[in-house]
């Protein structure tokens, strides 16, 4: 199952690195096949992926904390080429962070 969602994870971030609009680029546990099935309990995150590898709560010491300021930028100023770029850049590295979580 979890390997079910971290490819989910894995496909909705190459969405994001990929979205035209900031409204398309998805985060928050409430668009995380992995949180919707470890985030909900508590402690939260245990026997997630991420957490089972960096042994962090809510994606700490991940790609996914520059995702999220890349894509706060980005919605600030949706026609900024740049942070656009830059959400799209965090988001491959979110993809091969999760990439490499796969067994």
């Amino acid at each position: 199952m979890t390997q079910e969602a971290l490819k989910a994870s894995i496909e909705k971030w190459e969405r994001n690195a990929v979205a035209e609009k900031p409204e398309d680029f998805l985060i928050g546990a409430k668009n995380c096949p992995l949180c919707d099935l470890y985030n909900s309990h508590a402690p939260p995150c245990i026997g997630c992926a991420v957490y089972e590898h960096t042994k962090w709560s809510n994606c700490i010491h991940t790609p996914y904390r520059k995702a999220v300021s890349c894509y706060w930028d980005w919605e600030s100023i949706p026609s900024n080429d740049e942070y656009k770029r830059a959400a799209h850049e965090a988001a491959r590295r979110e993809v091969a962070f999760l990439r490499g979580l796969l067994k």
